[in-house]
């Protein structure tokens, strides 16, 4: 769950300073997403509508020439290849800002779209509410959110440590009303 979540961002961050969405060479990275749209984790459940929006804001925020110098192409853009090229290569600010675009539900439903890639799973088959429930409580903590934005920096990401704390875990499965029992196994 939380692999899937820390791709998700860590592939929104496929974006670049400056030279806006609107440019010449933005709207390539931003077509090469949308061109890809199907076979990408990141955006295969997306709208059109949603992917050109989310393609948008990542280029936005990174910029063009931050996707260049990291050697991104448009093609690594759409795919996995900027991974790796840009991790460690964004700052902290805009690594937030990713995951405020993501997690704020600027472009889409993105508890919606994470329940619906986890609903092979045993947490995937309890009610859309309680999902909602517990995804909206875990990413407020802020040491889950600190965990993702250091993913993306290439900073030291704890996702186990942040997600460590049973205590605050059984809390937020109490609060939604959630058997543990319900999601093992």
């Amino acid at each position: 769950m939380i692999g899937i979540c820390a791709a998700l961002l860590f592939a929104a961050c496929s974006s670049s300073s400056s030279g806006s969405a609107s440019s010449g060479e933005g709207k390539k990275y931003v077509d090469a997403m949308l061109a890809d749209k199907g076979n990408n984790d990141l955006t295969k459940d997306l709208t059109s509508a949603q992917a050109k929006c989310l393609a948008q804001g990542l280029v936005n925020i990174v910029g063009v020439d931050t996707l260049k110098k990291a050697g991104v192409t448009p093609s690594d853009f759409a795919g996995d290849g900027a991974d790796s090229k840009l991790k460690g290569k964004i700052s902290k600010d805009q690594a937030g800002q990713v995951a405020d675009l993501i997690l704020k539900d600027k472009c889409f439903d993105f508890v919606a779209v994470l329940s619906k890639q986890t609903s092979d799973s045993a947490f995937g088959k309890l009610s859309k509410d309680k999902q909602r429930c517990f995804y909206q409580k875990m990413f407020s903590l802020p040491a889950v959110r600190d965990a993702l934005v250091a993913e993306l920096t290439g900073g030291k990401s704890n996702i186990s440590n942040a997600l460590g704390n049973q205590s605050e875990i059984f809390t937020i499965l109490g609060q939604c009303k959630i058997d543990p029992k319900d999601i093992s196994g």
